[in-house]
């Protein structure tokens, strides 16, 4: 039996929690159908529930360093319980939300300051859209003009309201979809595609790409001493091929070099967040997708694989001692491997994949990268 220093400490900190965040620890430790719950109902199931003391199937305890996202409804039940998570092998699709912070449950926006964002659509477990540029979390009403017009992976531009002191906004206006009028804009239908072997090439000044395939380049300089991306980015204007970059922690200098050209921009300054980083790569991977559903060509240059592989590693919990990478992360790179692929219907997307001269020799690289890559020389 707890003790009642214990239950007062549960009873305030429960009734902390937004509803979205009380449904989602309802659900983890066994209550029903906890979204057709109000809130006060929700509040005193989960005290019972605790009171009348609750057995969890936790498995051994993750090692590691634990992304702080992911397990933010363990944590609460940990924190209530002093028992360890469950380790959690997950799915992409589990993947792509898991970073995700419950919403939380405000309603009064009047008196907000209007924000604008530009952020990457996404869909949530329970099919609802919600928007995210990295850093903060744009929430839709279903009801609002143009949202049956959003698809995973499109790219928005909103007027929002800040939610209390978190990370999220509220969307009152979908002002663009894909950098078209929001009001005139028609969403594509869904098409089968017919994946086909590409020999064709594409020359840019030194560099030879297989196009709609995996190609790989060694990172002898610094991006900002180099005009490979200067030479790439004209290739693809002069071939109406939509640029994507991917870059994490990059330098002062390259974000420098950044601002003189025009791409979809994936990239992050040095020392930024690794929850704010992951969202990043899952945002570029579903928007590349995304084109690729519209039939346009993309190039897709991720500056430093390695540099992803890490992030993921950080992330997941490596759980065995001989284990080098969670399987979490090989499901990440595999995604972003996918992605180099050519359609018999005229489109394309190529990988370009930089990584360090530094990481060279590391197996993960050679073995599960490189060795199904074009190596650029």
């Amino acid at each position: 039996m707890m003790n009642e220093n214990i239950e007062n400490k549960q009873e305030l900190r429960v009734k902390q929690l937004g509803v979205f965040e009380l449904r989602g620890l309802a659900r983890e430790i066994g209550i029903p159908s906890p979204t057709t719950k109000k809130r006060e109902e929700l509040i005193n199931l989960i005290l019972e529930k605790f009171k009348s003391g609750i057995e969890l199937d936790y498995k051994e305890k993750r090692k590691g360093r634990p992304f702080k996202k992911l397990s933010s409804i363990d944590h609460l039940v940990n924190s209530m319980t002093d028992k360890p998570p469950k380790e959690q092998v997950l799915s992409f699709e589990n993947i792509m939300t898991f970073a995700q912070e419950m919403p939380t449950f405000l309603t009064d926006t009047d008196k907000q300051e209007k924000t604008i964002i530009e952020a990457i659509v996404r869909r949530d477990k329970n099919k609802n859209y919600n928007a995210n540029d990295g850093e903060r979390w744009v929430l839709f009403d279903s009801n609002i003009d143009s949202y049956k017009k959003l698809r995973q992976g499109d790219k928005v531009l909103v007027e929002a309201v800040k939610l209390g002191q978190s990370n999220q906004y509220s969307c009152i206006d979908i002002i663009k979809i894909n950098d078209i009028n929001a009001e005139v804009y028609q969403p594509t239908k869904h098409r089968d595609f017919k994946e086909i072997l590409s020999k064709e090439y594409m020359n840019m000044d030194g560099i030879s790409l297989i196009k709609g395939r995996r190609n790989a380049i060694i990172n002898e300089k610094d991006l900002c001493d180099d005009d490979r991306l200067e030479n790439i980015t004209k290739y693809c204007q002069d071939n109406k091929i939509k640029l994507v970059v991917l870059g994490l922690n990059t330098s002062f200098e390259d974000q420098m070099i950044f601002e003189n050209f025009a791409f979809e921009d994936f990239t992050s300054k040095y020392g930024t967040e690794d929850s704010i980083n992951f969202n990043i790569v899952i945002n570029a991977i579903t928007y590349v997708n995304r084109l690729l559903e519209r039939e346009e060509n993309v190039l897709l240059y991720i500056l430093d694989i390695m540099e992803i592989v890490r992030l993921a590693d950080r992330c997941f919990a490596v759980t065995g001692e001989n284990i080098l990478h969670s399987k979490n992360t090989m499901t990440l790179v595999c995604k972003l491997m996918e992605l180099g692929v050519n359609y018999q219907e005229g489109h394309s997307s190529t990988l370009l994949i930089g990584y360090n001269k530094l990481d060279k020799d590391d197996i993960f690289l050679k073995s599960e990268i490189l060795r199904i890559c074009n190596l650029v020389e």
